[in-house]
């Protein structure tokens, strides 16, 4: 009996003496599972947070590598691009970027924005020469460039000239000629050129005079059955920017154009789509950002 109580108590008094030998290995850095020391650098210390990634810069790309095949309209636009054509690049790089039709790419963006200033600042001077010969569409597509900052420095001065210089070939070729498209041309002149450059904005008397130059071309463009100028006179009631909001007559000129146009064109679905609607939209308020400066 007295030694079954030896033997446990000698057992009792190995167990304290086993957990005090743990709680010191503890202490002094030694591994419970191992029995092996931990390193020094490593006692006390929580390991290092990663570092972060730092993301590298988007770089341009030398050539169009698609991973699908572009649709058929964007390859022809990237060709008139690639040929000189600046408004194609400039589309392509609004396309891009917000990827409408294509995936977002902000490099192609990227790649077509500076494509379309190079190819602004090649055609500028012919441009110019022959608006001096009677060209009235390159007298607008000039007034763009120096109004926009597209390839040259900005120069209001210039752009207002080059905007009103188009008008008035633009009307001429209306009135004399009765050509609708001429009448429709005019109008966009002023609505999409002079009316948005912010020197002529202050202006009461011009922007009187000019929107009723628009409302007066673009009824003149649609009563010789100009589907485009139909269209922007229905968008024109349709906002009320440029004069009193009339659902009513919006509609009917959304008719009109719907009528007009051509089967199967963008122009046509856009329109026919306005005129089934029993109500319009509310007005449509275009953004005008700050005018750039030099690029």
């Amino acid at each position: 009996m007295k030694t079954t109580k030896t033997l446990l108590f000698f057992n009792a008094l190995l167990l304290v003496a086993a957990s005090c030998g743990r709680r010191s290995s503890q202490d002094n850095g030694v591994s419970v599972e191992t029995g092996a020391a931990a390193p020094k650098s490593l006692v006390g210390k929580t390991p290092d947070a990663p570092k972060p990634t730092i993301s590298p810069k988007v770089k341009e790309p030398d050539s169009v590598k698609p991973s699908k095949p572009f649709p058929e309209h964007i390859k022809k636009m990237i060709d008139s691009c690639e040929k000189g054509t600046p408004s194609s690049c400039r589309m392509l790089s609004t396309l891009f970027l917000k990827g409408v039709g294509v995936g977002k790419d902000r490099r192609l963006a990227m790649r077509y924005s500076r494509l379309a200033k190079e190819n602004y600042k090649k055609i500028l001077p012919d441009w110019e020469q022959r608006c001096e010969k009677g060209n009235a569409g390159d007298c607008m597509n000039a007034g763009l460039a120096y109004r926009d900052s597209l390839g040259v420095p900005r120069d209001a001065v210039k752009s207002v000239r080059l905007f009103k210089q188009a008008a008035d070939l633009f009307r001429t070729s209306c009135e004399k000629t009765k050509n609708a498209g001429a009448c429709n041309s005019a109008a966009r002149v002023y609505w999409l050129g002079l009316l948005r450059t912010p020197e002529l904005r202050k202006d009461r008397a011009f922007r009187q005079s000019a929107k009723v130059f628009v409302s007066d071309m673009f009824e003149k463009g649609c009563a010789l059955g100009n589907p485009d100028a139909c269209g922007s006179l229905g968008d024109v009631y349709r906002d009320g920017d440029l004069v009193r909001r009339d659902e009513a007559k919006a509609m009917g000129f959304y008719r009109r154009g719907c009528e007009l146009s051509k089967a199967g064109s963008h122009e046509k679905k856009r329109l026919c789509a306005y005129a089934a609607l029993k109500k319009l939209p509310p007005p449509r308020r275009r953004h005008r950002p700050a005018h750039r400066g030099t690029p």
